[in-house]
């Protein structure tokens, strides 16, 4: 399989779990990934969010537990009625 084959295929994934892998930081690209209906990104170090994420339409389950995002991070899914969004915070 080709690398531009690899990333076409990426892009009509619908579902994607990143929970525990010390991810920091989203890039402004998954924007690109409009297929994702849910985003498992629980137990990561993710302080703040790309906008772009509240852009991916067909999101119905994003989940931010065990992360470090607060409140105003997320108040851009109020656009999107039917995104569940789980956040739990974490005691310092």
């Amino acid at each position: 399989m080709s690398t531009s084959t690899a990333i076409c295929f990426a892009r009509r994934l619908s579902v994607v779990n990143l929970q525990s892998n010390g991810i920091s930081s989203l890039d402004r690209s998954i924007k690109l990934y409009g297929e994702l209906t849910q985003l498992n990104l629980a137990h990561n170090q993710l302080e703040t969010l790309p906008i772009e994420v509240f852009g991916l339409k067909k999101m119905r389950n994003l989940d931010l537990s065990h992360n470090k995002v607060i409140a105003e991070i997320i108040s851009g899914g109020d656009s999107l009625r039917d995104l569940h969004i789980i956040v739990c915070y974490i005691r310092r």
